[in-house]
């Protein structure tokens, strides 16, 4: 019987993992049920410690297809938002100006991976915070759990920041400050690719 609870306990958490969301920074979001707060955390892995290149790609707002692997050569900052995410709209505004003097610069590649969202939503997001950057839209959360070994998949916003042969060097769970990124892209933006 108690195998049977132990179980039944696990597949309803599997369940609920896809309620899991936002993160804040500050604790869990008052009013917004449920959603697992991360606290701005950053791990970053020297190189000898980093796994294979990430392997992503699918469609944009647009139905191209983005593909991870394209960048290969650049920095790739993967942002993982999603469009009802209040934290998210906090970042989103920092991350595009960032993204336009990083683009000016060269080296760097933005990708959003847009998760459990409609389209028309997220859209709306990336015209409204006026997002020029690539991004995947990932409405069932697939491409989100693809990363679990990675990247939790109940933390959004959340980026992974990939050194210039595509390997996950860095991680925030939360929402990433423009600074920080800048101080981890110039490290890895002096690194050889693999």
């Amino acid at each position: 019987m108690g195998r049977r609870r132990l179980a039944i306990a696990c597949a309803a958490l599997l369940m609920a993992m896809p309620l899991a969301a936002c993160s804040t920074g500050h604790g869990p979001a008052a009013g917004e049920g449920g959603f697992i707060a991360g606290d701005g955390t950053t791990v970053v892995l020297a190189p000898a410690k980093r796994g294979a290149p990430v392997v992503m790609s699918g469609p944009s707002f647009t139905g191209s297809t983005v593909n991870v692997a394209s960048y290969r050569g650049d920095v790739v900052v993967l942002n993982v938002w999603a469009s009802w995410c209040s934290p998210c709209r906090a970042e989103a505004p920092g991350l595009s100006a960032a993204w336009r003097g990083w683009q000016r610069e060269g080296g760097v590649q933005v990708i959003g991976l847009n998760t459990r969202d409609d389209l028309t939503s997220a859209a709306e997001y990336v015209s409204h915070f006026k997002i020029t950057y690539p991004n995947i839209y990932d409405k069932y959360g697939q491409k989100l759990l693809d990363l679990g070994g990675q990247l939790p998949p109940n933390a959004i916003p959340s980026t992974l920041i990939l050194d210039k042969s595509g390997r996950v060097a860095a991680r925030v769970l939360g929402q990433a400050s423009p600074a920080l990124l800048d101080g981890v892209i110039t490290q890895l933006k002096k690194e050889a690719v693999l």
